[in-house]
């Protein structure tokens, strides 16, 4: 679903946030390097492949960086190397997606250590502040003017877990 939700709005990337439950500790980024069939499915296409292999790079990087010495950089991987990308060739969600797509094991809740990072409200903030670090690194805005701050004209749509929240006009600054 949460693929249909981005390939519905044209997303320029679509992150799927998971913790992980497995052994060691960190923070890794997951990625499609090819094509698989589910039931009927066939995906994600070539063009959606590199892309989120070249977003994955740049968001993977910036984001460790960002997290510095609370996490561990557990690595920038293939989908092939989670349990359920090994067995399909790629991740559900990345065979259905038609828009670039990367998964980020924020944690591994199974360490105590990271479980208490992001327990803690001052963990959350530096993952969110490591999560946006990456996507303006994969994805960067135009610049403009540093005086033009106006309201968006669109609502901004956030996804959480399968719904979709609109929130009112946000101003946008470059």
């Amino acid at each position: 679903r949460r693929a249909e939700i981005a390939n519905s709005h044209r997303a320029a990337l679509l992150i799927r946030l998971h913790c992980d439950a497995t052994g060691g500790s960190g923070f890794a980024t997951y990625f499609p390097d090819r094509s698989a069939t589910l039931r009927t499915t066939t995906g994600p296409p070539k063009d959606v492949i590199a892309k989120s292999a070249r977003y994955a790079r740049a968001f993977h990087a910036a984001a460790v960086k960002v997290l510095g010495a609370d996490l561990q950089d557990r690595g920038l991987h293939t989908d092939r190397h989670t349990a359920i990308g090994s067995r399909q060739g790629a991740l559900t969600g990345s065979i259905y997606s038609k828009v670039p797509v990367l998964l980020a094991e924020m944690c591994v809740l199974t360490n105590e250590k990271d479980e208490a990072f992001i327990k803690e409200r001052k963990g959350q903030l530096k993952m969110a502040k490591a999560l946006l670090a990456g996507v303006e690194a994969a994805i960067p805005r135009p610049r403009r003017p540093a005086s033009v701050c106006q309201p968006s004209a669109r609502p901004v749509h956030v996804c959480y877990r399968l719904k979709v929240r609109v929130l009112p006009r946000a101003r946008r600054c470059a």
